[in-house]
């Protein structure tokens, strides 16, 4: 379990406000917070991080004391990857070294390997980052960070710069890793489609207080609106009240088609996704 309390002052250029945040995330939860620019979600991200340092603030990890008013543990002694909204990529390395840098020396060929495949990077891992495109880099910076193994991940609009499709598989990406490393993490984002289907709660920061969000993140019902095949897999483009939702039809529905409705449920921390009829 995670904890943070947290007073604080912000000033932004359209003036300022109380961050104000008294927060848990329970074991292996994906939390999501949705705001405006300027609402506190990143500053929050921070101080769970290490990064920024705020007099008075509590952060806990388990039985594991990060911050209060004895005690500092530094960043890099938290087990956390942090996904800065600001893409962060090694030029001077190749993107499979890039990757591979998220291991810290502990070599695993396997992991960075299926890191680079799931990410569609394989073809480019003997390139250097200065070649590619934005959405690239931010697939090698969420690739290095997910190579980590955190113990906690942070994610800030991890998915900007990304077509439908490809943010359908890194959300599998991150469900799969969450079953094998079994981390929790907590999600920001300007809008809901980026982490519909990913996290299991949905939290609102405006003007640097949270609130209950308006959804049930672990139900979404939807529109079936195209279907297509990638690499042998259908996969359903599906019209939800969030927005366009693109997912892998599993076997046991893959005669669906366009015009039905389905439901898309988490269970034990699985996406399920079944017919249904309103």
């Amino acid at each position: 379990m995670i904890l943070l309390k947290c007073h604080k002052q912000l000033s932004f250029a359209e003036g300022s406000f109380q961050l104000d945040v008294d927060l848990c995330v329970q074991p292996n939860e994906i939390l999501a917070i949705r705001g405006r620019s300027g609402a506190g979600k990143t500053t929050l991200l921070r101080i769970l991080s290490g990064l920024d340092r705020v007099k008075g603030s509590q952060v806990r990890f388990h039985d594991q004391v990060w911050q209060d008013d004895a005690a500092f543990i530094k960043p890099g002694k938290r087990g956390i990857g942090f996904l800065m909204q600001q893409t962060v990529v090694f030029d001077h390395m190749t993107v499979k070294e890039n990757v591979a840098f998220g291991t810290q020396g502990m070599r695993d060929d396997q992991l960075v390997n299926l890191l680079l495949e799931t990410c569609e990077l394989s073809g480019l891992s003997h390139l250097h980052p200065t070649r590619l495109s934005g959405g690239q880099r931010r697939r090698i910076a969420l690739a290095r960070t997910l190579a980590l193994r955190p113990r906690l991940l942070l994610l800030d609009e991890p998915f900007s710069g990304m077509d439908a499709q490809t943010i359908s598989g890194l959300k599998q990406l991150i469900r799969d890793r969450q079953r094998e490393d079994g981390f929790s993490a907590i999600m920001v984002s300007h809008q809901q489609s980026d982490y519909a289907s990913l996290a299991s709660r949905e939290l609102v920061m405006s003007q640097g207080k949270l609130s209950a969000g308006n959804m049930d993140l672990s139900v979404v019902e939807g529109v079936i609106s195209h279907v297509t095949r990638t690499n042998g897999q259908l996969v359903a483009e599906i019209s939800t009240a969030i927005g366009l939702m693109k997912v892998p039809l599993p076997p046991e529905i893959s005669a669906m088609q366009v015009g039905n409705t389905v439901r898309m449920m988490w269970i034990d921390g699985m996406l399920k996704i079944d017919p249904w009829n309103p």
